[in-house]
């Protein structure tokens, strides 16, 4: 496992929508505090900033063995079905850990329309 991991929780957004806010928490696996200092969507065609209201996750410190939740929304420049559903994205992570800046991310992919299928 990763010293810091992102977790996304599915959704199901509506197909025509060009707002996409995750739900989504980063763990600290590491021996150190991190300091987030940014976060952004990058998918095949162009490379979102975060856009919430109250970018508090920039500076937000998480101690060693903690989880927060981050507060992230994207404009998307496309729907969601173009998004996600014709290529995957990246939620990536800028965080500091000591003097070194850092790098982690997670994949998301659009699922199958029909939620009954696994």
């Amino acid at each position: 496992m990763p010293a810091v991991a992102i977790h996304v929780k599915t959704n199901h957004l509506l197909v025509g929508q060009i707002w996409y806010a995750p739900d989504s928490k980063v763990t600290n696996s590491s021996d150190s505090p991190i300091t987030i200092t940014g976060v952004e969507l990058v998918t095949r065609r162009e490379t979102y900033a975060n856009k919430t209201a109250r970018p508090r996750t920039n500076l937000l410190v998480i101690r060693p063995g903690s989880t927060e939740t981050l507060d992230v929304g994207f404009h998307l420049s496309e729907d969601v079905k173009k998004t996600f559903f014709q290529q995957s994205a990246e939620l990536r992570l800028r965080y500091r850990s000591g003097n070194k800046e850092e790098l982690a991310y997670t994949t998301i992919i659009g699922g199958p329309l029909d939620t009954g299928t696994p």
